[in-house]
């Protein structure tokens, strides 16, 4: 039995994680706090995480063999990358707490 999932599925499994964790949980904490004036920002979160999600895909086809850190380090430079690294495992360290 192979314990490894591959791109494709990895891919699909972000997809689903930002849908279910963003798109469906967003509409009722805003509607909480704002009362139905803020749907336009559900649509504008929604679509920027599309557009992230469609960058993260050109880079992974781009860089077959490396990982999103190392990608980074690549495409922004040794200081810039390594910065953005940081603050990408702060904000996923912060949200998953």
């Amino acid at each position: 039995m192979n314990s490894t999932i591959n791109r494709s599925q990895l891919f699909f499994l972000i997809i689903k994680t930002q849908i279910g964790i963003g798109l469906l949980s967003l509409p009722s904490k805003i509607q909480s706090s704002a009362k139905g004036d803020a749907w336009i920002s559900v649509l504008v979160a929604g679509a920027a995480i599309q557009l992230l999600l469609i960058v993260y895909w050109q880079l992974l086809k781009k860089y077959p063999n490396h990982t999103l850190s190392e990608i980074t380090v690549r495409v922004f430079g040794a200081y810039i990358g390594k910065t953005l690294n940081l603050i990408y495992y702060v904000f996923f360290t912060l949200f998953s707490y």
